[in-house]
């Protein structure tokens, strides 16, 4: 029956291409028919055919292998009826003409599938159909003069109006001014090759049924035209489904960014903390700290542990703040983006931890090393104090010997005054020099049996502690016998200058009074107390010498000099005793000595107290400042990552907050309280304060955070910046505005203002949306909030908005993929075609490869990439 028709050329040209077109389906389920005539008798091809271009099942159970007739009737029953029940007008054909190879009769039922599932479902303007479709060829050629379509058959024989169409919407890939209708061959063969290498459409038929037939089959050119239609008009969905993949994979790469900053961050800060926390371990005071040689070592720990906080500390400091920072985009990037909370491995918390303990252990180290430093520094005073002592006692006992020889060098008595003034010399030798020297002797002796015991660095002291006492003892046995001798020596030593012998006591008990003086101003040492920022004690003292000691000058030395010395100058003079006035203008000079000192004294306690009082009130103003600083700044960090709402809502936060802590000069303002501590740090250098035992921060540490703080504010600032662009990359542009008004003004039919039902519907077939009829319903339901039965311009132009821009959803990237694969695979060629470098690089390092059936090992699905899988692991 097939050869029976052979003789018409359309019905060979109609059924090579209905079988090339119904291949280019069937190639999905791996079928394929070789004679249109033969291999739909059986009506398993049908079916295939029917499920694919329907989208729907056709029958829940049919004969999979159909041998006999019936079989293959009831198999055919089944299609028949699918189709009545889906409105496809069938006329004068029945199961037995395809069971029999009817060829007209078969290639009538081909043709009302195509009509139906490709050429129907075309619609524009409202126009369906064949109708519709020749409507958008002249639409889409209003540009090309030279080009006139009118039917499906003449106007297409030269091969120009494919040309165009296809210059139409892709202008770079032909050069249609070089084309002449001259060459209808060269140019329908060119449009055919173009269509199956760039756009996949299968070739339906060959150039000799165009090029030079005076009228091509227009069932054929039809079909084969549709298949542009389909192809074209999905642009605006392209475009969109283009859109959403980049904006997912740009995100994806920000998260991605975010993420290996942190795992290449989070380690090492994890390391250093737990490392820090071994290494800050407070030392403990060991037998070894008696021998006097731990004041080095301890002040070496000490100076490396403040080398420490003013270098390495900082830097580690503001690691920790960038690397909240980056918790903080990354957290906020995932919960702005639909994605899942992150799982930070380390965890944040668990450095946090550490941060805090290594904090408390600096403390405490720090604390433990100035009290070993101080125990030390005590013994060094102590043993300082001793040898003093003792070269004190050595210079008297020498200044003994030299005054009483123990030979007979000694100047002899040749008068009563020398001889009463040699023996009361020794009475006072005895009752007052002796008492005090004996008195410091064994407060030495105490202090090497009670402070210095056991220390090997004392030894030398002990060892001359003992000598001077063999010393003392010897002295005052031999000043016993020369005062029984001097008593002798008495009796011829009867008149005595009386002046001069007052004077000499007086100078005398004037000199050892100033010595006794020396020494009590000698002993108010500020630095005999262990703390020089000791405020009380310092007050303490300055107050107990100016009350005790500072008035002794006045009342013991210089009312006694003026009285009882000054007084007999002119005496002196008169009576020429020259040796006498040296001697008074000494003790003058030693007595101006003695209250320049004593005033000096006064004023270096006083300048002690002040400074005291400047150290504590600085370092506790600091300490102050600078805990408000870190909590300020930890709370800033706190909203800089907590920042919520839209994304422009968060960045005018964001801007807000740097203008208000960062630049504006009002109380309490992070830039205000960094100010402040520039200043009192500034102050506290001047009095030589290095540390700071009211906090463990420093100047170094609060510029760290601060410049950590303006870091992680910017590079929040520029995040939600580069979300907001490529989010606005999305929004609907002018033109498509445009265009949106111009199809609701095309399509308000009574000019209302108002699209009602059937209008919105042929708007959306209008701007090629691929929605299908039901779906159009109900967006129109939705879009109706007042239920009035119809939308306005606004609502409508928002739904359109919404179709022609991005989501970012999972979803939105499937949809975008499914759009760019028109129910094929998606391969690197489809990626090249629509994406720049940049996209393409990410998406064939990160889109697996689909992995070939086992029963089709020969197709190569090498360069075929499972879009499904990627979408998913880009929310995951």
């Amino acid at each position: 029956m097939a050869g029976s028709n052979s003789n018409e050329g359309w019905v060979d040209v109609q059924k090579n291409t209905f079988t090339r077109w119904a291949n280019s389906h069937l190639s999905k389920k791996r079928m394929e028919i070789d004679d249109l005539y033969e291999d739909l008798k059986d009506g398993l091809r049908l079916i295939a055919l029917l499920q694919i271009v329907s989208r729907q099942p056709v029958a829940a159970k049919y004969n999979r292998n159909p041998k006999m007739r019936i079989q293959k009737l009831e198999n055919l029953n089944l299609i028949f009826g699918f189709m009545a029940k889906n409105n496809m007008t069938i006329t004068n054909i029945g199961s037995s003409d395809i069971v029999d190879g009817n060829s007209k009769l078969i290639l009538g039922l081909m043709w009302t599938i195509i009509k139906s599932y490709q050429v129907g479902e075309i619609a524009v303007d409202g126009v369906s159909g064949k109708d519709g479709l020749l409507l958008w060829v002249k639409r889409s050629l209003t540009d090309y003069p030279t080009v006139e379509v009118t039917n499906f058959t003449t106007s297409w024989t030269n091969g120009m109006a494919f040309c165009a169409l296809i210059h139409k919407h892709y202008p770079n890939i032909i050069d249609f001014e070089s084309l002449s209708p001259d060459n209808a061959a060269d140019n329908v063969k060119l449009a055919f090759d173009l269509m199956q290498t760039k756009f996949a459409i299968p070739q339906l038929l060959n150039v000799a049924d165009v090029a030079g037939n005076p009228k091509p089959d227009d069932k054929s050119i039809m079909t084969y035209v549709s298949l542009l239609f389909q192809e074209f008009a999905s642009g605006v969905q392209k475009k969109k489904a283009i859109t959403t993949i980049c904006k997912a994979v740009a995100m994806a790469q920000r998260i991605s960014e975010c993420k290996t900053q942190y795992e290449s961050s989070a380690p090492v800060l994890l390391d250093w903390y737990t490392r820090k926390c071994a290494a800050w371990t407070a030392p403990e005071p060991t037998a070894s700290l008696k021998s006097g040689k731990q004041l080095f070592p301890l002040q070496t720990m000490l100076m490396q542990f403040n080398e420490y906080k003013r270098n390495e500390r900082p830097t580690f400091e503001a690691s920790f703040v960038e690397l909240e920072s980056c918790m903080g985009r990354w957290v906020a990037s995932c919960k702005n983006n639909h994605r899942d909370t992150p799982q930070m491995n380390p965890a944040f918390e668990s450095i946090a931890v550490l941060r805090k303990q290594l904090q408390e252990l600096e403390v405490h180290y720090e604390t433990a090393c100035r009290s070993h430093i101080l125990q030390c520094q005590q013994t060094d005073a102590i043993l300082n104090t001793v040898t003093l002592d003792l070269n004190k006692l050595d210079a008297w006992l020498e200044k003994v010997n030299q005054d009483y020889p123990a030979d007979d060098s000694a100047k002899p008595c040749t008068n009563s005054a020398d001889a009463e003034e040699a023996i009361e010399g020794l009475r006072f030798f005895h009752e007052v020099e002796v008492a005090r020297y004996q008195q410091l002797l064994t407060k030495l002796q105490d202090a090497v049996q009670t402070k210095l015991a056991g220390q090997s660095t004392a030894a030398g002291a002990v060892a001359r502690v003992d000598e001077t006492q063999a010393r003392f003892d010897a002295t005052l046995e031999r000043m016993q016998g020369l005062n029984e001798s001097m008593q002798q020596t008495l009796a011829y030593q009867r008149e005595v200058d009386a002046v001069v012998k007052e004077m000499r006591l007086t100078i005398k008990a004037l000199k050892n009074e100033m010595e006794v003086l020396d020494e009590k101003i000698d002993a108010q040492n500020v630095h005999t107390i262990e703390d020089t920022s000791n405020e009380e004690a310092l007050l303490e003292m300055k107050n107990s010498y100016a009350a005790d000691v500072a008035p002794l000058v006045e009342s013991e030395i210089v009312s006694v000099f003026e009285k009882d010395l000054e007084s007999k100058r002119s005496i002196l003079v008169s009576a020429n005793r020259d040796t006498d006035i040296q001697n008074l203008d000494a003790v003058n000079r030693r007595v101006e000595r003695l209250v320049a000192k004593r005033d000096a004294k006064l004023a270096e306690l006083e300048q002690a107290v002040t400074d005291a009082q400047r150290r504590v009130a600085l370092s506790v103003q600091f300490a102050k400042i600078a805990t408000q600083m870190v909590e300020k700044a930890a709370a800033i960090a706190t909203d800089i990552n907590a920042a919520e709402g839209s994304l422009d809502d968060q960045l005018v936060k964001l801007e807000q907050l740097e203008e208000q802590q960062m630049h504006m000069k009002e109380p309490e303002h992070l830039c205000t309280l960094m100010d402040e501590l520039e200043s009192i740090n500034e102050s506290l250098e001047s009095l030589r304060v290095f540390s700071n035992p009211h906090t463990s921060e420093t100047i170094q540490s609060c510029r760290a955070t601060y410049a950590s703080l303006q870091q992680a504010l910017m590079e929040r600032q520029q995040a939600l910046e580069k979300e907001i662009a490529m989010d606005k990359l999305g929004n609907i542009t002018p033109a498509q505005l445009n265009e949106v008004q111009e199809v609701f003004n095309h399509f308000d039919l009574d000019k209302d203002g108002k699209l009602a039902r059937d209008e919105f519907i042929m708007a959306c077939k209008g701007l090629g949306f691929d929605m299908t009829e039901d779906a159009c319903h109900d967006m129109f339901d939705k879009l109706d909030d007042d239920k009035s039965d119809d939308i306005s311009l606004r609502e409508f132009s928002t739904f359109c908005a919404d179709q022609l821009q991005s989501g970012s959803t999972q979803a939105d990237v499937h949809a975008a993929f499914e759009i760019l694969a028109r129910d094929m695979a998606i391969t690197a060629d489809k990626l090249h075609e629509h994406f720049d470098a940049t996209i393409i690089d990410y998406l064939l390092q990160h889109m697996p490869h689909l992995v070939a059936p086992a029963e089709d090992k020969e197709d190569d699905e090498s360069d075929k990439f499972d879009y499904n899988t990627f979408s998913a692991k880009l929310f995951q």
